[in-house]
């Protein structure tokens, strides 16, 4: 078999090649498989940038038949600049130590939410290939023992679990991923919550991604609460709507409001003169925490009312 290598090179205990890049290939080992086409392509423009600018600044490795395990990115950055060689780094190994140079890899970099379920694949079939556990796997690469083992948890649950109702249920990998995203700020409870909307009620990738940052965002909103008796009674008020197209933070922050002040934020809001008369303006204005400013055209009245407030109040005037 030819060689994929013009040159070999051995410096300070390291074994180095002039790899010629149409001979190289992908290992099944790189860590990147989990990316979308998009934000492959994101990283890929990212990087053939930054070589045109200031040349390749992180060499990559591969094994001696040419295969690429990190750095599969700049591999195909480096070709589409039209590229054909490269010096790398020449590394072979057992496919449990491919694996785990590969994760560790990454293990100084910031961490990214989008690799947690690769992550947690790469390492079950680090268990599986050396029967090893995973206090010895943590010990190996590095991580905590949590952190493995939260990341093959997610994988089992999000990936494995479902693959069977993945096509009926219109669970994409993008859909798991996104789920994945929210490990950070949610709780085993919430995440199945999540997931279970997600497949029951079919929700397209739009809506789960608004619905996870809605929930995200009243999160937020109850954590700058400083009344703990205010923010329990909020709390409570809208827990059972997290995770569902029906939470609505503008109706929390009113009731936080309502409770720290008694007077919520107010706005000016035009109401059509020919659907109530200007006595119900009055009053309408009033029973939404504002005032009644005037009719400032023959068309609108003009209020100074709290919207939440309005909307909940509007169907009673016919609004």
């Amino acid at each position: 078999m030819e060689s994929p290598y013009k040159e070999i090179v051995e410096k300070d205990g390291k074994k180095f090649g002039l790899l010629i890049l149409k001979k190289a290939k992908l290992s099944p080992y790189n860590l990147g498989s989990d990316l979308t086409e998009e934000e492959r392509k994101e990283i890929v423009e990212a990087l053939k940038e930054s070589i045109d600018k200031q040349g390749l600044q992180q060499m990559m490795v591969a094994t001696s038949k040419g295969e690429i395990f990190i750095g599969g990115s700049r591999l195909e950055a480096l070709k589409e600049l039209g590229i054909e060689e490269v010096w790398v780094e020449i590394r072979d190994g057992t496919p449990d130590q491919l694996i785990l140079w590969s994760i560790t890899e990454n293990q100084f970099r910031k961490p990214s939410e989008s690799r947690f379920l690769e992550e947690g694949k790469r390492f079950k079939e680090w268990l599986q290939l050396t029967g090893k556990s995973i206090s010895e796997l943590a010990r190996q690469s590095g991580f905590s023992r949590q952190y493995v083992q939260d990341r093959i948890r997610m994988y089992e649950k999000l990936v494995e679990d479902l693959k069977g109702c993945r096509a009926a249920a219109g669970l994409t990998i993008e859909k798991a991923r996104e789920i994945a995203r929210t490990w950070t700020w949610t709780t085993e409870e919430e995440r199945e919550k999540l997931l279970n909307n997600c497949i029951e009620n079919n929700w397209d990738f739009k809506t789960l991604r608004r619905v996870i940052i809605k929930t995200r965002e009243a999160k937020q909103i109850l954590n700058t609460v400083e009344d703990e008796k205010i923010e329990k009674e909020v709390r409570e008020l809208f827990e059972d709507l997290f995770f569902t197209p029906e939470l609505d933070t503008e109706e929390m922050i009113y009731e936080i409001e309502l409770r720290e002040s008694g007077a919520p934020k107010t706005t000016r809001i035009e109401v059509p003169a020919d659907k109530i008369t200007e006595d119900e303006a009055i009053n309408l204005a009033n029973e939404c925490h504002g005032a009644y400013v005037g009719k400032e055209t023959k068309t609108y009245y003009i209020l100074e009312a709290n919207k939440t407030a309005f909307k909940r109040k509007k169907d009673k005037y016919g609004l």
